[in-house]
Order: C-alpha cells, then sequence, then structure tokens
C-alpha cells in the first residue's frame, strides 16, 4: 500500500516537475525570440483584423487569395500612412507655435528664478553658472541621442515592414495553417476545424 502510494507522489512531482521545466523553457524561447515572435504576433492579430476585407474581396469581387491579401496589406500600409501624416502635422503645428511657447517659457523661467533667489538664496549668477554647465553636458551628449534616435526610426521602420510581410504570407496560407493546426488537434475537434476552413 505505502509503496504503491509512494508511486503515486513520484508520479505527481515528476509530472510537476515536468510542467514546470516546460513553463520555464516557453518564456526562455519567447525571452530568446522575442525579436522574431514579437513581429509574428503583432501579424497573426492584423491579419485577424484584416480577414473579414480579404473574404470580402474574394468572395464578392472574386479577387485571387494573393491579391485580396495583397490589396488589403496596401490598404493597411496606406492607413498607417495616412495616421504618420496626421502625426507629421501636429508636430509641425507645435513646430510653428514654438515662439510663443519659448516667450511663456521665459517667463516662467524669470518667476522661477526670482523664486528661488527669494526662498533658497540661489543668485542668479549661480543659477546662470549651474545652467552652462548642465546645457554643456546635454550638448556633448546630443550626438549619440540623434544616432540613437535615427537607428531607432530606421528599426521601426523595418520592424513595420516585416509586420507587413508577415501579415501578408499569414492571410495567403491561412488555410494550410489552420490545417497544420488540425494535424495536432483531438478528432473530437476535427468537424469544427474543417467548418471553420469552408469559411475562410
Amino acid at each position: 500500500m505505502t509503496n504503491s502510494k509512494s508511486t503515486v507522489i513520484s508520479n505527481v512531482y515528476t509530472k510537476l516537475a515536468m510542467f514546470l521545466i516546460c513553463v520555464i523553457s516557453l518564456f526562455w524561447i519567447f525571452i530568446i525570440g522575442k525579436e522574431i515572435l514579437a513581429p509574428l504576433v503583432i501579424s497573426f492579430f492584423i491579419a485577424i483584423f484584416l480577414l473579414p476585407v480579404v473574404t470580402f474581396f474574394e468572395k464578392k469581387l472574386k479577387l485571387s487569395r494573393a491579391s485580396a491579401a495583397a490589396i488589403s496589406i496596401i490598404i493597411l500600409a496606406l492607413l498607417l500612412c495616412m495616421i504618420a501624416l496626421l502625426l507629421g502635422e501636429q508636430i509641425a503645428g507645435f513646430i510653428k507655435q514654438w515662439p510663443s511657447f519659448r516667450q511663456s517659457y521665459s517667463a516662467a523661467f524669470y518667476n522661477l528664478e526670482k523664486w528661488l533667489n527669494a526662498t533658497i538664496h540661489i543668485d542668479a549668477m549661480h543659477q546662470s553658472a549651474i545652467l552652462k554647465s548642465e546645457t554643456s553636458r546635454l550638448a556633448s551628449s546630443s550626438p549619440l541621442i540623434i544616432s540613437k534616435t535615427v537607428l531607432s526610426v530606421s528599426s521601426i521602420l523595418l520592424y513595420l515592414f516585416f509586420i507587413l510581410i508577415d501579415t501578408f504570407f499569414i492571410l495567403f496560407y491561412r488555410k494550410l495553417l489552420i490545417k497544420f493546426l488540425a494535424a495536432f488537434s483531438k478528432e473530437q475537434h476535427l468537424p469544427v476545424i474543417n467548418l471553420s476552413l469552408i469559411h475562410i
């Protein structure tokens, strides 16, 4: 009796250990492969979002699967460009209003200078010396900041390009992907999978 009980306990511990090893391995794979997996996951969700558009193009307009997926991706890219243009216009408006911001900033800075002189007893000469040292330190690190900004913008554009390409392939090969998942599912779920294959 005690022997079978200890066997059951050891089986439970073995299954728990295997489960924990699988969870840790999955997290490790996600951390290591986040540069590859993150665009794939985002592409999967965008493909789900674009699936009604693609099916509309395929069934109502009688386009081929590749054409429907490509047109949907082009529409998405145009929407993203329009959003970028709107943001660019807002930034341009902010730059145009910069002189008025600068005047209000100068008035606020003058009031702060007076307040620091009155409460903390730091005179204007000492404040300007602190500001000069900080601005020179910032100016020395500005080329590094600009290069990081350019690199981040180029990496974002490359990231978006790969997301659009992955979305196209997910939309184009969606039946093949569902058949691949059906090969790993239980037989009781196969009718639902076959029904979904008919509708997509």
